[in-house]
């Protein structure tokens, strides 16, 4: 960081140095995550973040597939419900249908 800041001398570099800080930490603060350090925490949020990021994801992928099966389960009852319904029978249908019947 110090190198950065002397190279940068005389400029606004805030990025620059900020960024050099960072990478610093990341590379340098290797203590557990169980330590209370700004890097830790820091590292702690991003996980967390990444970890809800992928738990809303899934969930998403779960209600996208149950609204899918669900449309499923629609056309496959429409289906059903016809097969049960069938032609409806009459008194002038099942005469036509009889009279067929006999004949062959």
């Amino acid at each position: 960081a110090n190198e950065e800041a002397e190279a940068n001398a005389g400029m606004p570099a805030i990025f620059a140095v900020c960024e050099a800080v960072r990478t610093w930490l990341a590379d340098n603060n290797v203590k557990g995550l169980d330590d209370a350090s700004m890097h830790a925490q820091m590292m702690r949020k991003a996980k967390d973040a990444e970890r809800q990021k992928a738990q809303a994801a899934q969930q998403f992928e779960s209600q996208k597939k149950k609204e899918e099966m669900t449309q499923a389960e629609k056309e496959e009852l429409a289906v059903r419900k016809r097969r049960e319904e069938g032609t409806p029978v009459t008194d002038a249908s099942f005469t036509e249908w009889w009279s067929k019947f006999c004949a062959e």
